[in-house]
């Protein structure tokens, strides 16, 4: 999956309608999942007990997880908030998913491990029900994406204001993305998430403006020169108008012509 540089939502081909912006990796390394999303769990959809070192090497890359403190960011066996980005908790249990019919055998972890296994070019048969999933949370009509955007408009605050609506932050990381990832605009474009709307065009600093500027000028040298001239010859002016005058009264006396 390939990210844009404009909207820093990652595109797949195969599924276009899936446009994360969050990366596996930036999931885990922003602090999520109370710490313990890889934890040793007992899977009644597996029918097993799957160790948490198992679910590591088969579910993310090295590189992934690099310097991350495991045993605190990514195995805890309890959930603690203070590890997520946002500071609160969030989610259900992996026994209420289970029992809901979310989690299917093929990834006993949940939505999560699909994505970490779809990111890295792993196809399967529950490909578009996971992502008919993630559409439904945070697509463009997302319930979760739209209720913070809403939140954020109704309090005149930005969408990177964390004082609004924390949990659905956190919810909407767990699922691959970030209202204010990086500072994305509005979606109307009217407005710049990073302060204000678009500054108007310079005006030009020659050609028409400069032309516009001298235009003045010209016209009242005209008026000036044309007021000297009709000074300067009264009688020509004079004798121009009986001219008129006479001319004026022929053709009113004129018979019309017929048609």
């Amino acid at each position: 999956m390939r990210r844009c540089p404009r909207t820093h939502e990652f595109a797949c081909p195969d599924f276009p309608a899936f446009r994360p912006n969050l990366s596996p990796e930036e999931v885990l390394r922003r602090g999520s999942f109370g710490g313990g999303y890889y934890r040793t769990i007992y899977s009644s959809v597996a029918g097993a007990t799957l160790r948490a070192d198992d679910a590591l090497a088969t579910s993310v890359r090295p590189e992934w997880i690099a310097g991350l403190d495991a045993a605190r960011l990514l195995t805890a066996a309890e959930y603690d908030k203070s590890v997520n980005r946002y500071g609160v908790s969030c989610g259900n249990t992996l026994e209420y998913w289970e029992t809901a019919g979310w989690i299917k055998p093929i990834d006993p972890y949940g939505w999560f491990q699909w994505y970490c296994r779809f990111f890295q070019g792993r196809r399967s048969t529950d490909d578009e029900r996971q992502v008919a999933r993630w559409a439904g949370v945070t697509g463009p009509k997302g319930r979760f994406r739209n209720q913070l955007i809403n939140r954020c408009h109704a309090a005149g605050k930005r969408l990177s204001d964390r004082t609004v609506s924390p949990v659905i932050r956190q919810v909407l990381q767990h699922w691959g993305y970030a209202v204010d990832y990086d500072g994305p605009s509005v979606a109307s474009g009217a407005v710049s998430e990073v302060g204000g709307a678009a500054p108007a065009a310079a005006a030009p600093t020659g050609g028409t403006a400069a032309k516009a500027k001298a235009a003045p000028k010209k016209t009242v040298a005209a008026q000036a020169a044309k007021a000297a001239k009709a000074k300067a010859t009264p009688a020509a002016t004079g004798k121009a108008g009986g001219a008129a005058k006479k001319t004026q009264a022929k053709k009113a006396t004129a018979k019309p012509k017929q048609k």
